[in-house]
Protein backbone atom coordinates (compact mmCIF):
# COMPACT_ATOMS: atom_id res chain seq x y z
CA UNK A 1 0.00 0.00 0.00
CA UNK A 2 1.16 3.54 -0.72
CA UNK A 3 -0.71 4.97 2.24
CA UNK A 4 -3.71 4.46 4.51
CA UNK A 5 -6.16 7.24 5.34
CA UNK A 6 -8.01 6.97 8.65
CA UNK A 7 -10.64 8.85 10.61
CA UNK A 8 -11.91 8.37 14.17
CA UNK A 9 -15.11 9.54 15.81
CA UNK A 10 -15.25 9.75 19.61
CA UNK A 11 -17.99 9.38 22.19
CA UNK A 12 -16.82 12.31 24.28
CA UNK A 13 -13.93 14.73 24.65
CA UNK A 14 -11.44 12.09 25.74
CA UNK A 15 -9.20 10.56 23.07
CA UNK A 16 -9.59 7.01 24.39
CA UNK A 17 -13.36 7.15 23.70
CA UNK A 18 -13.21 6.08 20.04
CA UNK A 19 -16.64 4.87 18.89
CA UNK A 20 -15.86 4.34 15.21
CA UNK A 21 -12.97 4.19 12.77
CA UNK A 22 -12.87 4.43 8.99
CA UNK A 23 -9.87 3.08 7.09
CA UNK A 24 -9.15 3.58 3.38
CA UNK A 25 -6.28 1.78 1.66
CA UNK A 26 -4.61 3.45 -1.34
CA UNK A 27 -2.31 1.73 -3.81
CA UNK A 28 -1.18 2.73 -7.31
CA UNK A 29 -3.04 6.04 -7.03
CA UNK A 30 -6.37 4.30 -6.46
CA UNK A 31 -8.51 3.33 -3.49
CA UNK A 32 -7.88 -0.40 -3.13
CA UNK A 33 -9.96 -1.27 -0.07
CA UNK A 34 -12.04 0.18 2.77
CA UNK A 35 -12.92 -0.92 6.30
CA UNK A 36 -15.28 0.48 8.90
CA UNK A 37 -15.77 -0.50 12.52
CA UNK A 38 -18.04 0.66 15.29
CA UNK A 39 -16.16 0.56 18.59
CA UNK A 40 -17.43 0.23 22.14
CA UNK A 41 -15.59 2.81 24.28
CA UNK A 42 -14.13 1.72 27.65
CA UNK A 43 -16.66 3.97 29.41
CA UNK A 44 -20.11 4.30 27.83
CA UNK A 45 -20.32 8.04 28.29
CA UNK A 46 -21.57 9.78 25.15
CA UNK A 47 -21.66 13.57 25.10
CA UNK A 48 -24.71 15.07 23.46
CA UNK A 49 -22.62 17.31 21.18
CA UNK A 50 -20.60 14.37 19.90
CA UNK A 51 -23.76 12.38 19.14
CA UNK A 52 -25.19 15.38 17.28
CA UNK A 53 -22.05 15.47 15.12
CA UNK A 54 -21.65 11.80 14.17
CA UNK A 55 -25.01 10.26 15.10
CA UNK A 56 -23.51 7.32 17.00
CA UNK A 57 -25.32 6.45 20.23
CA UNK A 58 -24.59 4.06 23.12
CA UNK A 59 -27.26 1.75 21.70
CA UNK A 60 -25.40 1.60 18.38
CA UNK A 61 -22.19 0.31 19.97
CA UNK A 62 -23.51 -1.85 22.83
CA UNK A 63 -22.63 -5.01 20.89
CA UNK A 64 -19.60 -3.56 19.09
CA UNK A 65 -16.07 -4.80 19.77
CA UNK A 66 -13.73 -2.88 22.04
CA UNK A 67 -10.73 -1.19 20.44
CA UNK A 68 -8.31 -3.96 21.41
CA UNK A 69 -10.42 -6.44 19.43
CA UNK A 70 -10.50 -4.14 16.40
CA UNK A 71 -6.75 -3.61 16.65
CA UNK A 72 -6.14 -7.35 16.32
CA UNK A 73 -7.83 -7.15 12.91
CA UNK A 74 -6.13 -4.01 11.58
CA UNK A 75 -2.73 -3.93 13.29
CA UNK A 76 -0.96 -5.78 10.50
CA UNK A 77 -2.30 -3.29 7.92
CA UNK A 78 -0.59 -0.41 9.72
CA UNK A 79 2.90 -1.88 9.49
CA UNK A 80 5.33 -0.31 7.01
CA UNK A 81 2.63 2.00 5.58
CA UNK A 82 2.28 5.76 5.95
CA UNK A 83 -0.88 6.77 7.85
CA UNK A 84 -2.65 9.97 6.82
CA UNK A 85 -5.50 11.80 8.50
CA UNK A 86 -7.02 15.23 8.18
CA UNK A 87 -5.98 17.18 11.26
CA UNK A 88 -3.82 14.20 12.11
CA UNK A 89 -3.02 15.34 15.64
CA UNK A 90 -6.61 14.53 16.63
CA UNK A 91 -6.75 11.06 15.06
CA UNK A 92 -3.24 10.11 16.15
CA UNK A 93 -4.08 11.20 19.71
CA UNK A 94 -7.11 8.92 19.58
CA UNK A 95 -5.06 6.00 18.25
CA UNK A 96 -2.34 6.55 20.83
CA UNK A 97 -4.82 6.86 23.71
CA UNK A 98 -6.76 3.75 22.69
CA UNK A 99 -3.58 1.71 22.48
CA UNK A 100 -2.52 2.92 25.93
CA UNK A 101 -6.01 2.23 27.33
CA UNK A 102 -5.58 -1.47 26.59
CA UNK A 103 -1.85 -1.63 27.36
CA UNK A 104 -1.03 -2.29 23.71
CA UNK A 105 2.37 -1.50 22.26
CA UNK A 106 2.72 1.80 20.41
CA UNK A 107 3.86 0.80 16.91
CA UNK A 108 6.71 2.57 15.14
CA UNK A 109 4.41 3.84 12.41
CA UNK A 110 4.84 7.12 10.57
CA UNK A 111 2.03 9.53 9.82
CA UNK A 112 1.35 12.81 8.07
CA UNK A 113 -1.53 15.28 7.99
CA UNK A 114 -3.46 15.92 4.79
CA UNK A 115 -3.55 19.66 5.56
CA UNK A 116 0.16 20.33 4.79
CA UNK A 117 -0.06 17.79 1.95
CA UNK A 118 -2.89 19.73 0.29
CA UNK A 119 -1.12 23.02 1.09
CA UNK A 120 1.53 21.99 -1.47
CA UNK A 121 -1.14 21.73 -4.17
CA UNK A 122 -3.45 24.74 -3.72
CA UNK A 123 -1.10 27.13 -5.44
CA UNK A 124 -1.05 29.81 -2.79
CA UNK A 125 -4.84 30.15 -2.72
CA UNK A 126 -6.32 30.91 0.68
CA UNK A 127 -8.43 27.89 1.48
CA UNK A 128 -9.58 27.09 4.98
CA UNK A 129 -8.06 23.99 6.51
CA UNK A 130 -11.28 22.10 7.26
CA UNK A 131 -11.92 18.86 5.38
CA UNK A 132 -15.13 20.36 4.03
CA UNK A 133 -13.37 23.38 2.51
CA UNK A 134 -10.37 21.47 1.17
CA UNK A 135 -12.52 18.82 -0.54
CA UNK A 136 -14.76 21.55 -1.97
CA UNK A 137 -11.71 23.28 -3.46
CA UNK A 138 -10.70 20.08 -5.28
CA UNK A 139 -14.24 19.17 -6.33
CA UNK A 140 -14.42 16.11 -4.09
CA UNK A 141 -17.85 14.98 -2.90
CA UNK A 142 -17.95 14.86 0.88
CA UNK A 143 -20.94 12.68 1.63
CA UNK A 144 -22.01 11.95 5.22
CA UNK A 145 -19.47 14.30 6.77
CA UNK A 146 -18.42 13.01 10.22
CA UNK A 147 -19.09 9.41 9.28
CA UNK A 148 -15.64 7.94 9.88
CA UNK A 149 -15.46 6.00 6.61
CA UNK A 150 -16.76 8.92 4.54
CA UNK A 151 -14.21 11.26 6.08
CA UNK A 152 -11.37 8.77 5.65
CA UNK A 153 -12.35 8.34 2.00
CA UNK A 154 -12.48 12.11 1.49
CA UNK A 155 -9.04 12.42 3.11
CA UNK A 156 -7.62 9.78 0.76
CA UNK A 157 -9.15 11.50 -2.26
CA UNK A 158 -7.78 14.84 -1.08
CA UNK A 159 -4.27 13.40 -1.01
CA UNK A 160 -4.72 11.83 -4.45
CA UNK A 161 -5.98 15.13 -5.89
CA UNK A 162 -3.01 16.93 -4.30
CA UNK A 163 -0.58 14.50 -5.90
CA UNK A 164 -2.29 14.94 -9.27
CA UNK A 165 -2.33 18.75 -8.99
CA UNK A 166 1.37 18.82 -8.17
CA UNK A 167 2.21 16.84 -11.30
CA UNK A 168 3.78 13.91 -9.46
CA UNK A 169 3.12 10.35 -10.71
CA UNK A 170 2.85 8.70 -7.29
CA UNK A 171 2.76 9.28 -3.57
CA UNK A 172 6.44 8.34 -3.05
CA UNK A 173 7.38 10.82 -5.80
CA UNK A 174 5.24 13.47 -4.12
CA UNK A 175 7.05 12.90 -0.82
CA UNK A 176 10.42 13.10 -2.53
CA UNK A 177 9.42 16.36 -4.22
CA UNK A 178 8.34 17.86 -0.89
CA UNK A 179 10.98 16.86 1.69
CA UNK A 180 9.75 19.55 4.10
CA UNK A 181 6.46 17.72 4.74
CA UNK A 182 6.13 17.04 8.48
CA UNK A 183 6.28 13.25 8.71
CA UNK A 184 6.09 12.12 12.32
CA UNK A 185 6.22 8.97 14.43
CA UNK A 186 3.35 7.84 16.61
CA UNK A 187 5.78 6.72 19.31
CA UNK A 188 6.99 10.32 19.68
CA UNK A 189 3.52 11.86 19.87
CA UNK A 190 2.45 13.79 22.95
CA UNK A 191 -1.28 13.20 22.61
CA UNK A 192 -4.08 15.52 23.61
CA UNK A 193 -5.72 14.83 26.95
CA UNK A 194 -9.07 16.24 25.87
CA UNK A 195 -10.55 17.86 22.76
CA UNK A 196 -12.81 20.51 24.29
CA UNK A 197 -12.18 24.02 25.56
CA UNK A 198 -15.31 24.00 27.66
CA UNK A 199 -15.07 23.77 31.42
CA UNK A 200 -17.23 21.44 33.41
CA UNK A 201 -20.02 23.19 35.28
CA UNK A 202 -19.29 23.77 38.94
CA UNK A 203 -22.17 23.02 41.29
CA UNK A 204 -22.94 25.34 44.18
CA UNK A 205 -22.00 22.56 46.58
CA UNK A 206 -18.40 22.72 45.44
CA UNK A 207 -18.12 26.28 44.18
CA UNK A 208 -16.02 27.31 47.19
CA UNK A 209 -12.33 26.48 47.31
CA UNK A 210 -11.50 23.49 49.46
CA UNK A 211 -7.98 23.11 50.80
CA UNK A 212 -6.41 19.69 50.40
CA UNK A 213 -5.46 19.68 54.08
CA UNK A 214 -9.13 20.04 55.01
CA UNK A 215 -10.05 16.70 53.39
CA UNK A 216 -9.98 14.12 56.15
CA UNK A 217 -10.91 10.41 56.03
CA UNK A 218 -14.51 9.60 56.91
CA UNK A 219 -13.64 5.92 57.41
CA UNK A 220 -10.75 4.10 59.02
CA UNK A 221 -8.39 3.30 56.11
CA UNK A 222 -7.22 -0.24 55.62
CA UNK A 223 -3.41 -0.33 55.67
CA UNK A 224 -3.50 -3.37 53.39
CA UNK A 225 -5.25 -1.43 50.66
CA UNK A 226 -2.92 -0.93 47.64
CA UNK A 227 -3.54 2.84 47.66
CA UNK A 228 -2.65 3.25 51.32
CA UNK A 229 0.26 5.66 51.71
CA UNK A 230 0.38 6.47 47.98
CA UNK A 231 0.69 10.13 47.01
CA UNK A 232 -1.82 11.60 44.54
CA UNK A 233 -1.90 14.87 42.62
CA UNK A 234 -4.84 16.00 40.49
CA UNK A 235 -4.91 18.24 37.44
CA UNK A 236 -8.01 19.21 35.46
CA UNK A 237 -11.69 18.41 36.00
CA UNK A 238 -13.31 14.98 36.11
CA UNK A 239 -16.58 14.12 34.40
CA UNK A 240 -17.69 11.07 36.36
CA UNK A 241 -17.41 12.79 39.74
CA UNK A 242 -16.47 16.08 41.32
CA UNK A 243 -12.77 16.39 42.04
CA UNK A 244 -13.42 16.90 45.74
CA UNK A 245 -15.35 13.62 45.82
CA UNK A 246 -12.45 11.91 44.07
CA UNK A 247 -10.00 13.33 46.58
CA UNK A 248 -12.22 12.22 49.46
CA UNK A 249 -12.24 8.70 48.03
CA UNK A 250 -8.45 8.66 47.86
CA UNK A 251 -8.13 9.87 51.46
CA UNK A 252 -10.60 7.21 52.59
CA UNK A 253 -8.36 4.59 51.00
CA UNK A 254 -5.43 5.98 52.97
CA UNK A 255 -3.94 7.91 50.09
CA UNK A 256 -2.05 11.19 50.52
CA UNK A 257 -3.07 14.32 48.60
CA UNK A 258 -0.59 16.89 47.36
CA UNK A 259 -1.11 20.05 45.33
CA UNK A 260 2.08 19.80 43.28
CA UNK A 261 4.12 17.12 41.54
CA UNK A 262 7.40 16.00 43.09
CA UNK A 263 9.71 12.99 43.20
CA UNK A 264 7.45 11.59 45.93
CA UNK A 265 4.35 11.61 43.71
CA UNK A 266 2.99 8.14 42.90
CA UNK A 267 0.00 9.09 40.73
CA UNK A 268 -0.96 12.14 38.68
CA UNK A 269 -4.66 12.04 37.82
CA UNK A 270 -5.27 13.94 34.57
CA UNK A 271 -8.76 15.30 33.95
CA UNK A 272 -10.19 17.61 31.33
CA UNK A 273 -8.09 20.73 30.94
CA UNK A 274 -9.12 24.33 30.33
CA UNK A 275 -7.29 25.18 27.11
CA UNK A 276 -7.49 28.90 27.86
CA UNK A 277 -5.09 28.11 30.72
CA UNK A 278 -2.94 25.24 29.43
CA UNK A 279 -2.93 26.13 25.71
CA UNK A 280 -3.84 24.11 22.62
CA UNK A 281 -1.59 21.17 23.55
CA UNK A 282 -3.81 20.51 26.57
CA UNK A 283 -0.86 19.76 28.85
CA UNK A 284 -0.83 21.36 32.29
CA UNK A 285 2.32 22.40 34.16
CA UNK A 286 1.75 19.46 36.54
CA UNK A 287 1.72 16.99 33.67
CA UNK A 288 4.81 18.57 32.12
CA UNK A 289 6.62 18.29 35.46
CA UNK A 290 5.54 14.66 35.86
CA UNK A 291 6.79 13.77 32.37
CA UNK A 292 10.13 15.44 33.08
CA UNK A 293 10.48 13.35 36.24
CA UNK A 294 9.49 10.21 34.32
CA UNK A 295 12.27 10.93 31.83
CA UNK A 296 14.67 11.02 34.80
CA UNK A 297 13.52 7.58 35.95
CA UNK A 298 11.04 8.62 38.64
CA UNK A 299 8.18 6.05 38.57
CA UNK A 300 5.19 8.43 38.48
CA UNK A 301 2.05 6.97 36.92
CA UNK A 302 -0.07 9.29 34.75
CA UNK A 303 -3.71 8.22 34.73
CA UNK A 304 -6.56 9.62 32.65
CA UNK A 305 -10.06 9.46 34.10
CA UNK A 306 -10.95 5.99 32.84
CA UNK A 307 -7.75 4.49 34.26
CA UNK A 308 -8.30 6.34 37.53
CA UNK A 309 -11.81 4.89 37.81
CA UNK A 310 -10.39 1.43 37.13
CA UNK A 311 -7.81 1.96 39.88
CA UNK A 312 -10.56 2.95 42.32
CA UNK A 313 -12.64 -0.09 41.36
CA UNK A 314 -9.68 -2.41 41.94
CA UNK A 315 -8.94 -0.78 45.29
CA UNK A 316 -12.59 -0.96 46.33
CA UNK A 317 -12.83 -4.67 45.54
CA UNK A 318 -10.28 -5.38 48.24
CA UNK A 319 -11.26 -2.61 50.62
CA UNK A 320 -12.56 -3.56 54.07
CA UNK A 321 -12.42 -0.28 55.98
CA UNK A 322 -14.57 0.41 59.03
CA UNK A 323 -16.56 3.61 59.39
CA UNK A 324 -15.21 6.10 61.90
CA UNK A 325 -17.47 6.83 64.85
Amino acid sequence: MEFIAIDFETANQYPNSACSIGIVYVNNQKIADEKYFLIQPPIMKFDRKNMEVHGITPEAVKDAPAFNEVWKIIEHDFKDTMIIAHNAYFDMSVLHACLKEYDLAIPELTYCCSIPISNRAIGGHRVRQSLKERTRYFGIDLEEHHHALADARACAELVLKSIEASGQPSFPDFLEAHPSLPIKRLSQLRPMNAFTKEKAPVTKKYSKTVKIGDIKPTIDPDENNPLYGKTFVFTGDLDSMNRIDAMQTIVNFGGILKSSVSKKTDYLIIGRQDHSIVGDQGISSKESKARELQDKGIPIELLDESRFLRLLAEAKSGHTSKKLI
